[in-house]
């Protein structure tokens, strides 16, 4: 798990996949390399994290489960190399066979040689031969990286020529690499003198920071194994000791090359630093050859970058957010050559990766606003760095924008987004009205407008009752505004943005009209909301105007008094379309019954005759699932109950 922003979001890589995943250590498997559960890792001066972990093999019998001591390797793995991940169960079983791992380059640590004989001389082949960790002969992998991002790696290995008769020791060696981990140099045995000649040097720790040596501190006697557990030795005196073998010592020669570096800001009037892109440096075979990450203030490094020719590959999950109709505004202005877009700013108008602006990505980002889509082709953020051709230290400034945020007027926080304030105006007034009807069926609810001076762009949200009211659409807007996108596909809920290709002045008229269909008697509201489209209405200029929003009320009556509709039964309620209407407690005189869909449409009716008696099984199992209105007319007025059929 990685974060890049302190902690508030985690990115999970998962570098090795088990073959048998959640398998419990017991039951039944075929035999599979895997981690031995000694590992270390480190960042590099660049935010890259390098990993090294021992290797054994593994398999499990049903009832326990056993590992191969003499299986040897420590592995290597860093944030550009590829993980050992989705292959089948024999592939995920084999990746990490040491033999494969050398020839990937990913194979860092193994039992040297140390006469040069060509064999290994070790005091035996039985498990009792070595300290019985329950690990690698080499492993315990300890990393550092200095300042100059070179790494160095220490480890724990079981070492031939030294042994006390019946078991092998482990010393203390070590390598290092001046490239970033693609090629390492020579093994060193750092405890291989005569001091140490009867000394088991294990659980080796390394301090995080180095100077011109490289500091660990590891246990040592002079008996391999443990005593708690494994070899159940005697329990006997050992030390913690302080080693600290110069840089020298690895044989290693500092890279030449050159710093690159940079700060990546949000175009403001006042940039905002953008902390936590990520960013790959890529040579000219397009390969990732190092990676950082931009602090709080927006700056990467690159170090040690041999001269050369390099692009540089941004990318970030931060939110897209601040994209509004006034972004729309200034891109319609631009298509038709009223104000001219340049740079990262018309770059963001191009969703549709045309390679230029035109009306059809106008028409994406508005349905973007409106929650008719969630995503662009493109992706969600533009960046604007350039190839970079690297023969001194260079510096790199560039910008990262929302796609569609024309105005930049989004603010990107490490914690939490926010859209930056606007200029804005006031005393423009929006009013939906209030409409009063009898009896279910089409009303028409108008939008009101006064004082909305030099118009240039609105978005907004309605939120009406579902259970009441069906919207059927949009008629009558004011003269000059067109293809407005409207999103209506979730009930209750409408949005709408706009822009002009001209301004547009409403001293006091209507804005438009909203049609629905009645479908249950009673109050209810129409209110302005900001869900899922935020409300925000522009002047031809970019400026923000806040008007005051006056919601509007629906009431929808019988036209006559109402009955109480419990004498009215309905059985089951809900149902799967076949019920009982039991009518027998109602005193007045029934003349008809009527049943109505949502939109006011009668789906069955049938006339009573008079002085009967109405007790009857309905059976409508050919309706769609819904409310709907059962309507029963009396001499003394109508009662009003809803069913609901649900299959």
């Amino acid at each position: 798990m990685k974060s890049t922003d302190g902690g508030d979001t985690w990115q999970k890589t998962v570098v090795w996949e088990h073959p048998y995943p959640h398998w419990n250590g017991t039951s039944t498997t075929d035999t599979f390399y895997c981690p031995d559960g000694s590992a270390h890792g480190v960042f590099d001066n660049n935010g890259v994290l390098h990993i090294a972990f021992g290797i054994n093999r593994a398999i499990g019998t049903g009832s326990a489960s056993s590992w191969f001591p003499f299986v040897d390797g420590i592995a290597y793995w860093n944030e550009n190399l590829p993980t050992w991940t989705g292959g089948t169960q024999h592939e995920q079983g084999h990746c990490l066979d040491p033999n494969t791992l050398e020839e990937q380059g990913s194979l860092i640590g193994w039992m040297q040689d140390v006469n040069g004989n060509g064999q290994l001389d070790l005091v035996g082949t039985a498990i009792t031969s070595l300290g019985n960790y329950e690990l690698s002969p080499s492993s315990m992998p300890q990393l550092a990286v200095d300042a100059n991002n070179m790494l160095y790696m220490m480890y724990s290995g079981v070492t031939e020529t030294f042994d006390n008769g019946t078991q092998q020791y482990r010393h203390i060696w070590g390598r290092g690499s001046s490239d970033g981990g693609q090629t390492w140099g020579n093994f060193v045995d750092f405890t291989g003198d005569v001091l140490h000649a009867y000394d088991e040097c294990v659980f080796p720790v390394i301090a995080a920071k180095t100077d011109a040596n490289v500091h660990i501190i590891y246990q040592g006697d002079n008996e391999p194994g443990l005593s708690v557990r494994g070899d159940l030795d005697p329990a006997g005196d050992n030390y913690i000791r302080h080693l600290y073998p110069s840089k020298d010592e690895f044989g290693l020669t500092p890279p030449i090359g050159f710093t690159v570096d940079g700060t990546i800001t949000y175009p403001k009037s006042t940039p905002v630093p953008l902390s936590g892109i990520e960013i790959g440096l890529k040579d000219n075979g397009g390969n990732v050859i190092q990676t950082a990450t931009t602090n709080a203030t927006g700056t990467y490094t690159f170090s040690n970058v041999p001269a050369g020719n390099y692009t540089l590959a941004p990318t970030t999950t931060k939110a897209w957010g601040g994209v509004t109709a006034g972004d729309v505004l200034l891109y319609k202005k631009h298509i038709a050559g009223i104000n001219a877009l340049a740079g990262i700013f018309l770059a963001s108008g191009d969703v549709n990766a045309s390679g230029s602006l035109t009306a059809g990505d106008v028409l994406i980002i508005k349905k973007r606003i409106a929650g008719i889509i969630n995503s662009f082709t493109v992706g969600d953020w533009a960046f604007n760095n350039t190839p970079l051709n690297v023969e001194a230290n260079t510096t790199a400034d560039f910008n990262g924008l929302a796609y569609g945020d024309a105005n930049a007027s989004y603010t990107p926080a490490a914690k939490g987004n926010s859209i930056a304030p606007k200029s804005t105006t006031t005393g423009e007034i929006l009013t939906i009205g209030n409409v009063s009807t009898t009896g279910l069926g089409a009303i028409t609810v108008p939008v009101h407008a006064t004082a909305i001076n030099n118009l240039g762009s609105f978005q907004f949200s309605v939120s009406y009752d579902a259970s009441k009211l069906v919207y059927v659409g949009d008629a009558n807007w004011f003269t000059g505004i067109t293809a407005v996108t409207i999103n209506s596909a979730n009930p209750g809920k409408i949005s709408f943005v706009w822009a002009a290709d001209s301004p547009i002045t409403i001293s006091d008229n209507t804005l438009f009209e909203m049609n629905f269909t009645t479908t249950d008697f009673g109050a209810s509201t129409i209110e302005w909301s900001d869900v899922p489209t935020p409300r925000e209405i522009g002047d031809y200029d970019g400026n923000i105007m806040e008007p005051t929003y006056n919601n509007g009320t629906i009431d929808v009556s019988t036209g006559i008094n109402d009955l109480n509709n419990t004498a009215m039964v309905v059985s089951p309620n809900p149902n799967n379309g076949n019920f009982t209407l039991d009518l027998s407690s109602v005193k007045s005189q029934v003349s008809n019954v009527k049943i109505m869909n949502m939109v006011g449409c009668v789906v069955y009716q049938q006339k009573v005759a008079q002085n009967a008696a109405f007790n009857q099984n309905i059976n409508l199992s050919n309706l769609s699932d819904g409310v709907y209105t059962i309507l029963i007319q009396t001499n003394n007025g109508d009662i009003v109950k809803k069913m609901v059929i649900k299959k």
